[in-house]
């Protein structure tokens, strides 16, 4: 787990919100839009945890993820690995990657 402040924790948790949201958009079966949703809602709700938090943290180490982003370790993980074959736009497919990992370097 990499040391990352809570406003970059937050700005990574946004792209991954916002590229999630994309990738829900391109996924052609209704299985992979409920996964991808599935894993949105959990990363939405960490973004809006940390926003609770306020300005004040920002430059605080960004410290617990919620039980629920903890316990999806692995499916984010598991869809980074799986979005080529769900997401045909391949920059669509590339920013999930992309924003995944730096979510996955600090949980």
């Amino acid at each position: 787990m990499a040391d990352v402040t809570n406003k970059e924790a937050f700005e990574a948790l946004g792209e991954a919100y916002d590229a999630l949201d994309k990738a829900y958009w391109a996924a052609s079966t209704l299985t992979d839009k409920d996964r991808i949703y599935g894993l949105s809602t959990v990363i939405l709700d960490e973004y809006n945890a940390l926003a609770r938090e306020g300005l004040a943290a920002n430059t605080d180490t960004y410290k617990s993820a919620s039980a629920g982003l903890k316990a999806a370790k692995a499916k984010i993980a598991k869809l980074r690995d799986d979005i080529n074959d769900m997401v045909h736009p391949i920059a669509i497919a590339t920013q999930v990657v992309k924003v995944l990992g730096k979510v996955l370097a600090f949980l």
